[in-house]
């Protein structure tokens, strides 16, 4: 089996990586641009991830999203609190058996 690690080459005195093209391991003639360099395929998949969440993602939404949650955590270890206190008020301890219903977590 062949090896298909990554090729590198020195390039005005510097190490440039290139991902090994599978097709390029089969035959001459299977793929003509068969290398790319790392810096230029990680900077096609940020710029396309970029794109991607621009396109499709609602900035204000996930701000309000992460808000709710910090205040669901803060409301979630308030209740514990007061269940704890309402217990050693009345003289009980009570260990929970089954975690909170998620509406509460």
């Amino acid at each position: 089996m062949k090896d298909h690690s990554w090729l590198t080459f020195r390039e005005n005195g510097r190490k440039k990586a290139y991902p090994p093209a599978s097709s390029r391991m089969r035959g001459k003639d299977a793929c003509s641009g068969a290398f790319i360099s790392v810096a230029k395929l990680e900077q096609a998949v940020i710029e396309e991830i970029n794109r991607l969440s621009a396109q499709y993602l609602d900035k204000q939404e996930l701000e309000e999203r992460i808000e709710f949650q910090n205040h669901l955590t803060v409301q979630k270890k308030r209740l514990r609190l007061k269940q704890e206190r309402m217990n050693t008020l009345s003289g009980q301890t009570v260990i929970w058996r089954k975690p909170l219903p998620a509406a509460l977590r």
